[in-house]
């Protein structure tokens, strides 16, 4: 009989030291285990790494932190949450949007949307109006000083993580780009 079992963190392969692997100890692989007809004791064989996902998804994991922690500082700095910034940002150089749309075109949950409307209302940057065919309709607008918000934060974060993102070639960042897609088109699928 065989079936897979994670391997815990606190027992590394002993072959992982031999093969010089001893920065991929803390990550957690899986093993087959085998029971034996004539011992009762299970026999377990590592998973070859081209199998194991893990570090594919540790690194994106890893790379997405990063980004977002770089990204909410400098947003942070211009005086907004990054959720109010994607807010603005999505309105932006657009007549508005019904909030279901706005809600699909940001990363931001429907139930975080609305506070977050609520303190872009309250300080003046957009309007919120009920629809005319449809009262359960609300569409999303920036007003003339969210407008002027949009102008002042957009160009800069870009120009700021464009400082990061220069570091790879326009050739790596267009297989980014397509390798990324790619991906998500795989878990779109899904």
């Amino acid at each position: 009989m065989t079936f897979t079992v994670p391997r815990p963190l606190t027992s590394p392969p002993p072959e992982a030291a031999v093969a010089g692997l001893t920065p991929l100890l803390a990550l957690p692989t899986l093993a087959t285990v085998r029971t034996s007809p004539i011992w009762s004791l299970p026999v377990t064989d590592p998973v070859p790494d081209d199998v194991s996902l893990v570090p594919v998804f540790r690194a994106l994991m890893t790379c997405h932190a990063q980004v977002s922690r770089v990204a909410a500082r400098y947003i942070e700095s211009l005086g907004l949450t990054p959720s109010q910034f994607d807010v603005i940002v999505t309105l932006g150089d657009t007549p508005g949007m019904t909030c279901s749309e706005l809600g699909r075109r940001t990363l931001i949950s429907k139930g975080t949307l609305t506070p977050v409307l609520d303190r872009l209302e309250a300080r003046g940057l957009v309007t919120r109006q009920r629809g005319e065919t449809d009262a359960r309709q609300v569409r999303v607008a920036l007003t003339p000083a969210g407008d002027a918000e949009y102008r002042r934060v957009f160009l800069p974060h870009v120009a700021q993580l464009r400082t990061h993102l220069d570091r790879l070639s326009a050739d790596r960042q267009a297989a980014l780009v397509a390798a990324l897609g790619e991906l998500q088109r795989v878990f779109t699928d899904a």
